[in-house]
């Protein structure tokens, strides 16, 4: 730090240091960025021809107080290492990309247009490039100082977080950042403009050649295709999205055949779970009534078990409070299940058991993070003790497959929380829930259901 008196007044400026009266900007790099900046201090003269020895201090503080913090505190940085090491460089001489391109205004060009920091840049880079010894790093900050990079693969997850509605969630970005490191493993980390129809073609091949299904493939697709569009949109980049109707071929043929339950089948799953009456077994109760999903079961507060009108029933929201973030998987899987007469009593057991804010108490963290795969675990080795290969999501496929016998598909949607295909249903305000209880009691005939007195439930 150096005081400098101009008219009578002393300034304290930091960073500024001097060296025989020469002003220099001077900065200590963090100790764990020195092996990769290699360097330990950065050291850039000020020109008083550039104007204010304060103000050009304080402009370079901030871009290496950004470049600092972006090196130390993002481990899942999405700027590509080459690039930002070029960054650096430039920054280690006052420089930012594309200022190769800022000529000098008319009061610069009154001292002969002078640039100091990019003379000193250039001065260094062409003696090195002469004699052969320039690095990559080198060479691609002298590119970035006319021409800005194009966006590569590993810079396109940050848009897409930033851009989504969930971008914020942990789970969620780690499961995208899954299935997009896979694809940047297989086409490296390239430029979006690069990737071409060809490229995801040779990724499906590759991953089907793996063993993966087809249907696994095209989860993976969807996700990667979003990311890349999403990037691709939000930064206006001019390129085609080489994943728009791109199939994965003969998807669906090795598929595992669906588990449907008959009705005998049900009603003894449900006999055997009342039985046992514990929170794991509820799940199942709860599960076996709605067909809903099982992390939409254990993301239950106890303030959505709900009544109106004598009808009790599930208020699927999403939750954004002290005690936690609940996000379901689509919009369509906000909803109100109304719940038939074992289910109802299920739920109000738990819910007048349960001492705090979750339904299921035993897998939610102290943080409010819901297990739903300890619970999955947890269920599905129970249900194939009963029945083999029977599965919690068993119970969604068959409630959907009774629930097509005796209602329409887009009431049956409000209740499953399957995305409609057709745009007349997203008009008006949706079923009520008696006319959704209606179609539930129907889709129950023939599920023999005979709890305990204390149940005060028979299904005929």
């Amino acid at each position: 730090m150096v005081a400098v008196t101009v008219a009578g007044i002393t300034i304290e400026m930091k960073h500024v240091f001097s060296n025989n009266g020469t002003l220099y900007y001077q900065r200590a790099v963090p100790k764990a960025l020195q092996d990769r900046l290699q360097k330990r201090t950065l050291k850039i003269k000020l020109d008083p021809l550039r104007g204010s020895i304060r103000l050009q201090a304080e402009r370079l503080a901030k871009e290496h107080d950004a470049l600092f913090k972006a090196m130390l505190g993002n481990k899942e940085l999405t700027i590509s290492e080459q690039k930002l090491a070029a960054i650096a460089t430039l920054a280690a001489h006052g420089l930012k990309p594309n200022d190769g391109n800022d000529y000098p205004d008319i009061n610069e060009q009154r001292f002969g247009g002078l640039q100091p920091h990019l003379d000193s840049f250039m001065d260094e880079y062409i003696e090195k490039h002469r004699d052969g010894v320039t690095s990559k790093e080198e060479d691609l900050a002298y590119k970035m100082l006319y021409k800005p990079l194009p966006m590569v693969l590993s810079e396109a997850l940050e848009v897409y977080y930033e851009e989504h509605p969930r971008g914020n969630e942990d789970d969620f970005r780690k499961n995208t950042k899954h299935y997009w490191d896979l694809f940047i493993d297989h086409a490296g980390d390239i430029a979006l403009l690069a990737v071409e129809r060809e490229t995801v073609k040779d990724y499906i091949r590759k991953r089907l050649t793996l063993g993966k299904k087809t249907g696994t493939v095209e989860k993976e697709l969807s996700i990667i295709g979003a990311v890349f569009n999403k990037a691709r949109i939000t930064k206006s980049i001019n390129c085609i999205n080489p994943f728009e109707k791109l199939s994965v071929p003969n998807a669906g043929k090795d598929a595992k055949k669906k588990i449907v339950l008959s009705k005998e089948q049900l009603s003894a799953v449900i006999k055997a779970a009342e039985a046992l009456n514990d929170d794991i077994r509820r799940i199942v109760l709860l599960q076996a009534a709605t067909g809903a999903r099982i992390s939409e079961i254990v993301g239950l507060r106890v303030e959505d078990v709900t009544k109106l009108n004598q009808t009790t029933y599930l208020k699927l929201q999403t939750h954004d409070d002290e005690h936690g973030i609940r996000s379901l998987k689509t919009t369509s899987s906000i909803r109100e299940i109304p719940l038939i007469g074992f289910a109802a009593k299920v739920a109000e057991n738990q819910r007048r058991e349960s001492p705090d804010v979750w339904l299921f108490q035993r897998y939610v963290s102290k943080d409010g993070k819901v297990n739903a795969d300890s619970a999955s675990g947890a269920v599905n080795k129970w249900l194939k003790q009963q029945i083999a290969g029977l599965t919690s999501h068993s119970f969604r496929h068959t409630i959907k497959t009774y629930l097509r016998e005796v209602t329409s598909k887009s009431i049956s949607d409000q209740i499953t929380g399957h995305a409609s295909q057709d745009a007349s249903d997203q008009y008006g305000l949706g079923v009520s829930l008696q006319t959704k209880l209606d179609a539930l009691n129907k889709a129950f005939v023939g599920v023999d259901v005979r709890f305990t007195e204390d149940s005060q439930y028979v299904m005929p």
